[in-house]
């Protein structure tokens, strides 16, 4: 019995010496565990604030994104749509490359049935727009969806997004043509892209109302077949007069750059030899005023002028038979 326990107390003895001669060995490996344990939880913590502070940038650059939209009036949805048109529908772009072909060499780009939207602020209203859209219908197979809104342009588009109703309108209505006019209420201090504001006086105004209509241009006439944009006529206003020269001078510029987008010189068509008239004749040789009394908008008379005016562009592109 007692040796027994002498051998039991040797292996005791010898578990202990090799406990002990690797202690610090697994004492070692147990902080090199707990380190690495540590790295662990700090990459996952700092994971967890790079995904957080990732989604607060992203956030952030939303929000700037929905802002820079605001600003020149563009909803994200139509540039996805505008790819999803190009990408999809090789159709429209060879139909689209052959009433190129058939503008450069002068020949119809339309025939009937044609659809019709016409679009802007004021003088979409009255005298101008209602003229027109009177003078269209008379025609078979046309058909002209009219809409005008007072005190609106592609300057404040925080009162009413055009950019935006236009899309709406195109979705709506599928037309071929677009005829704009807009600028009587444009002439005021602007916003840039970035939140900065400019005066009508500042130079830079031009600038950035120029990418406004760029931008419209651009969205759009990828949507129609073409848009004709109207300019303003003549005005001896002091105040708008000079507005419209620049403005004028902007849209038709910036319609130069588009295959598919007209520019109507309507400040020569109510002017004679580039002067100012009170009072002109229609088609038929009536003479009438074609101002209001605050020389921006139009009286029927003039009106009536200014649609004979465009009627007579458009059955340059346009087979009415």
């Amino acid at each position: 019995m007692e040796h027994d326990n002498k051998i039991l107390l040797v292996i005791i003895s010898a578990l202990v010496i090799v406990f002990v001669a690797n202690f610090p060995a697994s004492i070692k490996e147990i902080r090199e565990l707990a380190s690495k344990a540590e790295e662990r939880i700090s990459l996952t913590q700092e994971n967890l604030e790079d995904n957080s502070f990732s989604s607060f940038i992203m956030k952030l650059k939303n929000l700037e994104d929905r802002i820079w939209n605001k600003i020149k009036g563009v909803e994200p949805i139509i540039s996805e749509k505008k790819i999803a048109k190009e990408t999809s529908n090789e159709k429209e772009v060879k139909e689209e490359k052959v009433e190129e072909e058939k503008e450069v060499k002068g020949e119809k780009i339309f025939s009937l049935p044609i659809k019709i939207v016409m679009l802007g602020d004021s003088m979409i209203m009255v005298g101008f727009g209602p003229n027109l859209e009177e003078q269209l219908i008379e025609k078979e197979q046309v058909s002209v969806f009219r809409e005008g809104k007072f005190s609106t342009g592609l300057n404040r588009i925080d009162y009413f997004d055009w950019y935006a109703r236009t899309d709406e309108l195109i979705q709506e209505h599928t037309p071929d043509i677009l005829i704009v006019m807009f600028g009587a209420n444009d002439g005021q201090g602007i916003l840039d892209e970035n939140g900065t504001a400019f005066k009508l006086s500042d130079p830079k105004w031009d600038e950035v109302y120029q990418r406004r209509v760029l931008n419209y241009m651009t969205t759009f006439s990828s949507k129609v077949k073409k848009i004709y944009w109207v300019g303003h006529p003549i005005s001896l206003s002091p105040d708008f007069g000079p507005k419209f020269a620049r403005m004028n001078k902007i849209y038709q510029s910036e319609s130069l750059k588009f295959q598919n987008i007209e520019y109507i010189d309507m400040w020569k068509r109510m002017s004679v030899d580039g002067k100012y008239a009170s009072a002109l004749p229609s088609k038929d040789g009536t003479v009438g005023l074609v101002k209001q009394s605050d020389d921006v908008h139009v009286t029927e008379h003039g009106g009536k002028i200014m649609a004979e005016y465009i009627m007579q562009i458009l059955s340059e592109d346009i087979d009415w038979k």
